[in-house]
């Protein structure tokens, strides 16, 4: 059975059949609702007529210094019947009505991808709809409190257990619709630290059943080498959590095997019915997969970074081979030039010089499609770097 302590509210989203079952259930409350208020009118009609009947046959029967008293009497009795009819079925709707308002709300918005991790994603609606039904519920039980402590005389013992049955099925259904959610843990920690609730998602993340971790320190999830600095973490998480309501963030958690894994978990801060903060609700995912993909990614970055690095020197060492060309290139000019001067003892060296020319500018042309090479790969390796950052930002 899931303990969920009382006052507190909780919500929950729910696969499709259990989604379907509980609809079903609440908008027949609702059309039982319709009915009870039907029936109130007509008995406060009737109640009425037999006044209105009453009345006649005192005047008509009655001697006149009677009479007065007599209508007194009458009217106090029709007024008390009255109210009581009122009130009994009044109490009687107030929690079904509730629920059954719930019942014709929208349901959660299918388009949320279960991947997502951000707020507003379905772990965030998840949490939302945890505390809205379960609110829902609570005030079913306070309205049947009420019900008791006003009118001792109208509800007879049976009746009351009827209530207390009716809650329970619907706190079992609930609890169902909890457990059917297998892939996030529900865990409600009280404010000393202890677990309150274990719902069957968290028995298949953390490994441990409900009985095993109902009623410990939550600590035990934590990683042992880094308890000092988990308990300092997990601090500074519940004090935002009383400053804000809610807290969203990724760390590490272990399993009964000892397996060290990431959980990311939205933590809402639980109330009571006086307003207070008593609790705290986590709503935790495995997130292994997309850790994996995250490093993954971030290794590829850096590879691009490195790549960009090491093609930068290639190009400063291409450009200092295009300068000496061009300094070769000149010094083979100069020397075609007093290889002329020198005329026919000039002409094997004018032939040296030429050979010189043409290498430089082989080496000149090489280097500068080197160079353009170069500049290419920098600018695809800039595009692969950008594009895989602005998908680490989008997830």
């Amino acid at each position: 059975m899931f303990n969920l302590p009382e006052g507190r509210l909780r919500t929950a989203r729910y696969n499709s059949c259990s989604c379907e079952y509980y609809l079903v259930k609440m908008q027949e409350s609702r059309r039982s609702i319709m009915n009870n208020r039907r029936y109130l009118w007509m008995t406060m009609g009737l109640i009425a007529a037999i006044f209105i009947i009453s009345a006649a046959s005192m005047w008509y029967f009655f001697p006149p210094e009677d009479l007065m008293r007599s209508l007194s009497v009458l009217a106090g009795t029709f007024l008390l019947c009255e109210f009581t009819v009122y009130i009994f079925f009044r109490r009687e709707v107030r929690g079904w009505e509730s629920l059954a308002d719930f019942a014709l709300s929208p349901e959660p918005d299918p388009s949320v991808e279960p991947e997502d991790i951000r707020e507003g994603s379905l772990q965030h609606q998840l949490a939302e709809r945890f505390l809205a039904v379960q609110g829902l519920l609570d005030q079913y039980k306070s309205a049947a409190r009420e019900e008791q402590k006003l009118l001792p005389d109208v509800r007879d013992k049976a009746d009351s257990e009827q209530l207390q049955k009716q809650y329970e099925a619907e706190k079992q259904l609930f609890q169902r619709i909890l457990d059917s959610a297998s892939l996030y843990s529900f865990i409600t920690v009280t404010m000393q630290g202890k677990v309150g609730s274990w719902n069957t998602g968290a028995e298949n993340l953390f490994g441990w059943t409900r009985d095993e971790a109902m009623g410990r320190p939550v600590s035990f999830s934590f990683i042992k080498d880094d308890s000092g600095k988990a308990a300092d973490i997990q601090r500074q998480r519940s004090k935002q959590v009383m400053k804000t309501g809610k807290a969203l963030f990724t760390m590490r958690r272990l399993r009964k095997n000892g397996e060290m894994f990431p959980l990311h978990c939205t933590v809402t801060a639980l109330k009571n019915e006086e307003g207070k903060i008593d609790g705290f609700l986590e709503i935790g995912r495995d997130v292994t997969d997309e850790v994996k993909k995250d490093k993954a990614i971030h290794e590829q970055i850096e590879t691009a970074k490195n790549l960009a690095k090491k093609l930068e020197k290639i190009d400063d060492i291409v450009k200092s081979i295009e300068l000496i060309a061009r300094q070769t290139n000149l010094l083979a000019i100069n020397a075609a030039v007093e290889a002329a001067r020198a005329g026919e003892l000039g002409a094997g060296f004018a032939v040296v010089s030429e050979e010189i020319r043409v290498l430089a500018k082989r080496s000149s042309d090489a280097s500068r499609q080197i160079s353009e090479l170069v500049d290419e790969i920098q600018i695809e390796s800039r595009k692969v770097a950008e594009a895989q950052i602005d998908r680490i930002e989008v997830d």
